[in-house]
């Protein structure tokens, strides 16, 4: 079965609860389960396409958090700025202007709160 590898199923079967008829399953004869079986199977379908969804986020977010590492500057450290989300006013292009200004004297550290969702 091809599908998603974040939530081991593929879209088709999250949306109706089966998987789409292919000419050799179409010759195949098949049962029809109840309308509460049919639900059921449904819903845990999505629940479990919810949990491999979750424990994906969880493995990609400690794969990016391996390489952070938390900095602390002190007034009186020089530090670099980068122009990043920055205007540089003056001729040329982008590309070709400088990527750190600086250095400047920290003066003071700013508390700041990091969203996680």
């Amino acid at each position: 079965m091809a599908g998603s590898e974040s939530v081991k199923n593929t879209p088709f079967f999250l949306d109706y609860g089966m998987h789409p008829l292919t000419p050799v399953s179409a010759s195949l004869p098949r049962l029809v389960p109840s309308a509460h079986d049919f639900v059921e199977g449904i819903e845990g379908a999505v629940r479990r396409a919810k949990q491999e969804l979750q424990a994906a986020q969880n493995r990609m977010a400690q794969r990016v958090n391996a390489h952070r590492r938390e900095l602390e500057f002190n007034p009186g450290d020089l530090v670099l700025l980068s122009t990043k989300n920055l205007r540089q006013p003056g001729p040329g292009v982008r590309k070709l202007k400088p990527l750190y200004m600086g250095p400047f004297e920290v003066d003071s550290m700013v508390a700041t709160l990091v969203m996680l969702q």
